[in-house]
């Protein structure tokens, strides 16, 4: 049976969003849906172990003189007839935005058994057609899968011919390599949105971290942000992003700030070491972000959150949407043994840098470890609430900030060893562009990215009786896959005995 065969779509139907995870049906039939829905604009489909587009798209009773209002088409993990897709694009005028992400085989999927026979695709011969249609696109995407069907075939020059006043990149991370990534800087950068899509059929529990694609990937996407000064908005929720690239001062070492914290870093590092910098996007809008790290240290201390809530609240100040993830587990090669990734929420953990954040509207912390996180309780995320920006509350993370007088001993002591070491003058990615010149005042901004210290003074400046408003434009929160919701909502139910104002 198809998805949702009998569903009843409602006919106003404009915008739609299927996204399925494990399930008994894998076909789709789009007929059924272009038939039911003749308004329909924009539409993704996903399902992550594969799914079969079943029969034609265009309806059986549809008239060919008139055409589709459909502007955007996503499809992620498909199986498909290319002749088919290729009938319906000669009745869509409007489209602007084509994607086919992990395009896939008949035999790819063991959930895929529909007898169809062999499944043929000629990537080339797509773009030829779909430059000679009418239609102006904004966004092309058409990957595939298995790396055996990816080739040189020509098909990003074709699409630069095909989106020549693009201000968006679509990239399948596999085939974002040293060599592609060269010839799209070759283009003039006023790229304004970056979205990469990831092969979601590798199980991180069993895949490392480090593999090539995914070190190279990682290393061209930080190098990228340091050197793109126009973009507004970036999604990568499939591809990894290096703490170390956020770790200016190589503070990431401190750890929990216990005793005899042994400090790892050197002057001299690696040269396979991503060197961290500072983003040239100081304008973006919107951050769609999964953060790993695996090199000497993990994202499982409260140092790592202060680090990447600091960085990007300093370095991106326009962020109005901010979703950030880290993956389930994570593991650097096959050798390694696994680790769960946390996004801290607690006090020390530094996520009330994002009340530097004058124009936050929606904030997503997605992380499955949230038992990991320690002993956290409404106390560390009462200052979300306007209740909790009470004399109360105020008091009681004045006495929660007492107890970390040891930990703030220990981090002077590290800090010491830190520059004793050498590691303040350890090298940092700068760009090669003139026009895009190292931000020295964001630098000075960032010396204290990581520090206990700096949270400490954030939350005193928050909670002074003529401190400043803040998060006055803040709406949803979400800790979750979850959509946002009401920031009192969300405590309620993580928090039901809370105190309430």
């Amino acid at each position: 049976m198809s998805v949702l065969s009998d569903f009843p779509f409602p006919s106003s139907l404009t915008n739609l969003i299927l996204e399925f995870g494990s399930s008994q049906t894998n076909t789709f039939d789009p007929s059924l849906l272009l038939r039911q829905c003749p308004l329909l604009e924009d539409l993704l489909i996903a399902r992550w172990e594969g799914w079969y587009v079943d029969g034609p798209w265009i309806p059986r009773d549809h008239d060919r003189q008139q055409t589709f209002p459909l502007k955007g088409i996503a499809l992620i993990y498909p199986v498909f007839r290319q002749s088919d897709l290729e009938d319906l694009l000669r009745f869509t005028p409007n489209l602007v935005e084509l994607k086919l992400a992990g395009v896939m085989e008949d035999d790819q999927s063991f959930e895929i058994s529909r007898p169809t026979g062999r499944i043929q695709y000629n990537r080339q011969r797509f773009c030829e057609l779909v430059r000679s249609l009418p239609i102006k696109l904004d966004s092309f995407l058409f990957s595939f899968l298995s790396p055996s069907l990816q080739s040189d075939d020509g098909t990003q020059s074709i699409v630069t011919e095909l989106c020549p006043n693009s201000h968006e990149w679509c990239l399948w991370t596999p085939d974002t390599t040293p060599a592609l990534l060269k010839s799209l800087e070759s283009l003039p950068n006023v790229i304004t949105n970056l979205e990469l899509c990831w092969n979601y059929l590798e199980d991180s529990g069993s895949q490392p971290c480090g593999q090539d694609s995914e070190v190279n990937v990682p290393r061209l996407l930080h190098q990228y942000l340091c050197t793109s000064p126009h973009l507004l908005r970036l999604k990568s929720l499939q591809a990894a992003y290096p703490l170390r690239g956020m770790d200016l001062h190589r503070r990431v070492g401190f750890s929990w700030l216990t005793p005899n914290t042994e400090f790892s870093w050197t002057a001299i590092e690696d040269k396979k070491h991503i060197q961290p910098g500072i983003w040239a996007c100081r304008k973006l809008k919107k951050v769609e972000l999964v953060v790993h790290d695996h090199e000497g240290s993990q994202i499982s201390t409260p140092v790592s959150s202060r680090i990447i809530f600091g960085y990007l609240s300093t370095v991106c100040p326009e962020l109005e949407f901010v979703d950030l993830r880290v993956p389930r587990v994570c593991r650097k090669n096959p050798e390694s043994p696994l680790y769960q990734p946390v996004i801290f929420k607690r006090l020390d953990g530094g996520m009330c840098f994002m009340t530097r954040l004058k124009k936050l509207k929606l904030l997503k912390i997605c992380t499955e470890a949230w038992t990991a996180d320690f002993e956290c309780g409404d106390i560390d995320l009462n200052w979300l609430l306007p209740g909790g920006r009470d004399a109360e509350e105020k008091q009681r993370r004045r006495e929660k900030m007492e107890e970390w007088h040891d930990w703030l001993d220990e981090e002077r002591q590290l800090e010491a060893e830190r520059l004793a070491f050498g590691t303040g003058n350890a090298p940092m990615l700068k760009s090669a562009d003139p026009s895009v010149p190292f931000d020295t005042k964001v630098h000075n901004q960032l010396k204290d990215l990581g520090l206990l210290s700096e949270v400490k003074s954030v939350i005193e400046e928050m909670d002074r009786d003529d401190g400043p408003e803040y998060l006055t434009q803040f709406a949803e929160l979400s800790f979750g896959l979850h959509l946002g919701q009401r920031a009192e909502t969300i405590m309620n139910r993580v928090f039901p005995d809370r105190r309430r104002s």
